[in-house]
């Protein structure tokens, strides 16, 4: 089965690219581009538009393709706004683009507040430096008394072909605090200081109809200490057990669908993602000899799924719907999947939840009462759910539940810029219900 996977993907990466004049549409709805000129460039190369619109002087397109090509430059979040016009005759058609530049060197300034921790980041990026759409960046990050740094370099689309490239490569520290999971209350049961080395190799490939492949490969290399613990910790914890050493490397395959578009500061659309990889262990032998009732420090599998999901209504809502879920095949307890207040289920402990399989629904309300030129509030209601178990049976119950409400104060001009504030009341297990912030909305 692995090897029928690797050769399937293998496939869909190298077929040849389907031409646009597979799709054009004869007759009345045909045009014949003769001419493509972009008007209104200053810092961005022609090609960086023009390679986002899958056809060439010469082919013979659709109305709705040409729609389309100018969505997928959009879609690239590097201009305001991108309108077209055609002149001439069907036979002989000139598509002229009109386009208005963003400033696009964007510092990153995050904060949030969430489960019992806070995160702070401080960065930089650019996604067209030098005006080819090629995105360079850094980000330092400092998440619950620990530092992290990440530099990355993406490629959305490599010249005319249909091919993106990821590389990032990450140093963090992240505190694991594990939870007893039969208990009402946040009762700790271990907890250790895991430091990472990572490196991150990403190849993407458009398809029709929305489509996009991605390939990937990814080392990690981990370290353990008890630096750093909480007090909470410290004091319930006396005998911290830490894992050991690993060092995996990962080969995964997937998939992505759907789009999502932003209008008045409404979403509506959808993306779907799935990717499954596959972990090789490179030192199975130290972790079974470090902890021998672990029975699976053996190369493993992983599974990943998510649903963005946004629909604008009447009298400026948005029913905003993020459904995600994952399951893995090994012990090791790095690789587990934990979920917590500060970025999936509001009004638990960060990391408050874990286990080999889970799901989780997250559900918005969101309204735009008063939206000026500078400034918006978008008032929210949300309920999130999650189940995270260590059996595959278990997944149909539900493991906790908080809803609440929040605001969100957006300055419209600025890339991206929102302030969120949430509080929460836990449904289902103890906790003393939070309050929460971040930039940006929570997905």
């Amino acid at each position: 089965m692995l090897m029928l996977r690797y050769f399937l993907t293998t496939c869909i990466f190298l077929m040849p690219p389907l031409s646009a004049k597979l799709y054009a549409k004869k007759g009345v709805n045909a045009y014949k581009i003769s001419k493509i000129q972009v008007d209104g460039l200053k810092r961005t190369k022609r090609s960086t538009v023009v390679n986002e619109l899958e056809f060439v002087p010469g082919d013979t397109v659709s109305k709705r393709q040409i729609v389309q090509a100018l969505t997928n430059v959009r879609n690239t979040e590097l201009f305001g706004e991108v309108r077209f016009k055609l002149s001439g005759d069907r036979n002989q058609t000139t598509l002229t683009i009109i386009i208005q530049e963003r400033w696009t060197t964007i510092p990153i300034i995050k904060f949030s507040s969430g489960g019992g921790v806070s995160q702070t980041a401080f960065g930089v990026f650019d996604p067209n430096v030098l005006g080819r759409s090629l995105e360079l960046g850094g980000q330092y990050e400092r998440l619950a008394g620990t530092n992290s740094g990440v530099a990355w370099i993406r490629k959305n689309r490599i010249g005319s072909t249909p091919y993106g490239l990821d590389i990032q490569y990450w140093l963090s520290n992240r505190i694991r605090t594990k939870y007893d999971q039969q208990a009402e209350e946040a009762v700790p049961t271990n907890g250790f200081l895991q430091k990472r080395s990572k490196l991150y190799l990403g190849v993407s490939r458009r398809l029709p109809f929305q489509l996009k492949a991605l390939v990937s490969y990814e080392f990690n290399g981990d370290t353990f200490s008890d630096d750093v613990l909480s007090e909470e910790v410290q004091e319930q914890v006396p005998n911290v057990v830490l894992p050991p050493e690993t060092k995996v490397h990962f080969v995964g395959f997937g998939l992505s669908y759907g789009e999502i578009k932003t209008k008045n500061l409404n979403l509506s659309g959808f993306s779907l993602f799935g990717n499954v990889r596959h972990g090789f262990v490179s030192n199975e032998a130290d972790y079974e000899t470090t902890i021998p009732q672990t029975a699976a420090m053996e190369n493993f599998w992983e599974a990943n799924l998510q649903l963005l999901y946004y629909h604008s209504l009447p009298f400026n809502l948005t029913f905003a719907q993020r459904a995600a879920g994952g399951g893995t095949s090994t012990n090791i307890e790095q690789y587990l999947f934990y979920v917590g207040g500060l970025d999936r289920i509001r009004g638990f402990s960060d990391n408050r939840f874990f286990g080999r399989y889970y799901w989780l629904s997250n559900t918005e309300l969101r309204w735009v009462a008063l939206q000026k030129k500078w400034v918006a509030l978008q008032p929210t209601v949300f309920l999130d759910v999650v189940s995270n178990v260590n059996h595959i049976s278990d997944l149909f119950g539900v493991t906790a539940a908080s809803g609440g409400a929040g605001l969100r104060v957006i300055l419209p001009h600025l890339y991206r810029f929102v302030i969120r504030f949430d509080y929460a009341k836990t449904l289902k297990k103890a906790a003393t219900g939070d309050f929460s912030f971040g930039v940006q909305q929570f997905f």
